[in-house]
């Protein structure tokens, strides 16, 4: 039911390393969520209290970690935490970034 408020195009560049720690070129992938901008006060994933500029919801089947980062508006934003919303079945992901 959220998929018609999926109106914003975004794209996920996933980070990935190899065996040595070294960053391995980019993965892009694009998809339609929904972009909240608003200031918030959340916990990142290390516990502490940081400042998002918005909060994007994406698709339950997209995987997203918090060393990915989205890029729209222009610029890649950090992820800074990711909550799985779930009622009767997991529908949506809500992905706070800076």
């Amino acid at each position: 039911m959220l998929n018609a408020y999926f109106t914003d195009s975004i794209v996920l560049v996933q980070k990935s390393f190899d065996k040595w720690g070294e960053p391995l070129a980019d993965v892009l992938v694009t998809f339609d969520g929904r972009i909240d901008r608003k200031t918030r006060l959340v916990r990142n994933f290390a516990g502490e209290q940081v400042v998002s500029g918005a909060m994007v919801y994406v698709p339950a089947t997209l995987t997203i970690t918090h060393v990915d980062q989205l890029r729209f508006d222009g610029s890649d934003h950090v992820i800074l935490s990711i909550n799985t919303m779930t009622d009767f079945s997991e529908t949506h992901k809500e992905v706070y970034a800076a």
